[in-house]
């Protein structure tokens, strides 16, 4: 499978820190092959990273612009939308 992130928006990666890259990486890795709302643990989980860990990066991610948190169901989880460069949801794993 491959993927393919616009060149603009991986330039933007950079300026978030290690942890939040990846775990940017791995939210589209998880939403794209197998886990379209994945839970922190599993996200924990695929990174062999702590939960606080993930929390962090989460909040990195949803304060500068790459990600937003939406309730599912009946509002007792959380699924993270990917988002572009302009606050649009990105095309990967269901939404």
């Amino acid at each position: 499978m491959n993927l393919t992130l616009p060149a603009a928006f991986v330039d933007r990666l950079s300026q978030l820190s290690p942890g939040a890259t990846k775990t940017y990486l791995t939210l589209v890795w998880l939403k794209t092959t197998r886990t379209p709302h994945p839970t922190q643990p599993q996200i924990a989980n695929h990174m062999n990273a702590s939960e606080r860990s993930v929390i962090t990066y989460l909040k990195e991610l949803e304060e500068g612009g790459y990600i937003e948190k939406r309730k599912i169901g009946s509002g007792r989880r959380t699924d993270y939308a990917l988002l572009h460069k302009h606050g649009r949801n990105h095309s990967y794993g269901a939404q």
